[in-house]
Parts: C-alpha cells; sequence; structure tokens
C-alpha cells in the first residue's frame, strides 16, 4: 500500500495549483528572502527538496542558478517540468525519496518550504532526511527550512477554515493529536460545476528547539531563524517557522 503522501500527492495532480492558488503570488518573495537568507553566489548549484509543481525552482533557475527540483510524485514532476518548459528555463528533475537523496557534495545550498516537512511515520525518519541532505551539500552548504510553527498552531488553533482556489473553495478541516503532535488536515475542494474531491494530510509538527536539536545531530548548526518571509524575527505570534543552517567547512 502507498503511504499517505505518495497517495494524496498523486491523486491531487492538476488541481495542485487550484487548491494551492493562493500560494503561487508569493513565490517571487520567497525566492529573493531564500537567495539571500542562504547567500547564494550567481550560478550556485540548489537542491529543492519536496519540489511539487516547481514553482521555486523555476523561479530560481529564472535568475541564473543551477536548480535540480526533487519529488517523490511523478505526476507533480511531470507538472513541474511542463511548467518549466513554458517558462524557457533548464531545471534537472528527480525523482527519489527525500530520505535517500542520490547526491554527494553536490549543492552549495539547498531548502524545504511550504510545509512539506514531517511527512514521514516518526522522528526518526525525519531525521533521515536531514542527514541525506548533509550528504548532498558541499562542506559549508546552508540548508533552509520552512514549516508551520507549533507554538503558534497550538495557541491559535482553527479546526477548519476556507480559501478560494482557481474555480473552487477549499475547506480544510483539522484534527492536532497533541501526544504525538501530528496534524491531520482533511482538504475538500468544491467546485463551480458542483464536483467534489477529498485529500488528506498528515503531518508532524516540530518546536523550533527540536527542529534545532535534529539539525545539529546531522551535523549542522543553525545560524539563522525568522517568522516569515519578509525576515521578521521568530517569536510566539509567528505562524511560520524558518531556520537556515550550515555545514561545516571542513
Amino acid at each position: 500500500m502507498k503511504n499517505w503522501y505518495e497517495q494524496t500527492f498523486e491523486d491531487i495532480g492538476e488541481d495542485f495549483e487550484i487548491i494551492f492558488a493562493g500560494q503561487m503570488p508569493r513565490t517571487r518573495a520567497q525566492v529573493e528572502f531564500a537567495i539571500q537568507a542562504l547567500r547564494l553566489a550567481p550560478g550556485a548549484r540548489v537542491l529543492d527538496i519536496a519540489c511539487g509543481v516547481g514553482r521555486h525552482s523555476i523561479e530560481l533557475a529564472r535568475r541564473g542558478y543551477q536548480v535540480t527540483g526533487l519529488d517523490l510524485s511523478p505526476t507533480l514532476l511531470n507538472i513541474a517540468a511542463e511548467r518549466a518548459e513554458r517558462a524557457g528555463v533548464q531545471v534537472t528533475w528527480v525523482r527519489a525519496d527525500m530520505r535517500e537523496i542520490p547526491f554527494s557534495q553536490e549543492f552549495d545550498a539547498a531548502f524545504n518550504i511550504f510545509s512539506s516537512w514531517g511527512y514521514l511515520e516518526s522522528e526518526e525518519e525525519d531525521e533521515k532526511v536531514l542527514a541525506a541532505v548533509a550528504r548532498a551539500l558541499k562542506p559549508g552548504g546552508a540548508f533552509l527550512l520552512e514549516t508551520a510553527h507549533r507554538d503558534w498552531l497550538i495557541s491559535h488553533f482553527q479546526p477548519r477554515s476556507w480559501s478560494e482556489g482557481i474555480g473552487a473553495l477549499v475547506l480544510e478541516e483539522r484534527v492536532l493529536d497533541l501526544l504525538s503532535s501530528r496534524l491531520l488536515a482533511t482538504w475538500t475542494a468544491i467546485y463551480d460545476d458542483g464536483r467534489r474531491r477529498r485529500w488528506q494530510i498528515n503531518t508532524r509538527l516540530y518546536t523550533a528547539a527540536e527542529l534545532r536539536r535534529m539539525l545539529e545531530s546531522a551535523s549542522f548548526s543553525v545560524s539563522q531563524s525568522f517568522g516569515g518571509y519578509d525576515g521578521a524575527p521568530l517569536t510566539l505570534d509567528s505562524s511560520r517557522l524558518i531556520l537556515v543552517a550550515e555545514l561545516p567547512t571542513r
């Protein structure tokens, strides 16, 4: 049987951009922030981990970076490749499990953003991802990790919310298990023609302290923390958690 993350992102397919339409206009600002936070030199080699439909990879490639987008979903990678071709940019697309990144000391920087973290079955499996990232980076390489801020989410928890997609309304219903710190989110898309589709996401939420410990166990040193893509400091009022970590130079 497929894991939920394999099944959901295969099923969602072309609807990905419908469901996440509100995120698309934010891509440029997110990429500009990542370039600054990671201190990317012109033409640097960058790995986009869990790249989805490739919106960040493509924007980086437009700016002259050598980008590899890695994802487990062949459906999303096919969409990403089509989008890159339409944009007239070159990106290397790789299908792989992020626990088994098939590169060794090849990238100047890597990032995992847009809550593409905590998908796996246990903390130990998530730690394997960080070890794989460390192997893929050159000495002194930098890694940016962005996800939901657990501390904020606990104090602002909403069991349901609505958002507007392209030709659809999207209902997100949430159940939080405090003992496991896992968030089960059910998305229901209600289309203008009356159709309905449903997907589920099951993620492990982490505190900043937990992520710092895990990064340090993978030989990273956390150098910066932020509460959003505007560069604001991380506080209890931050809904997002962004950490930038670096490997030793030798």
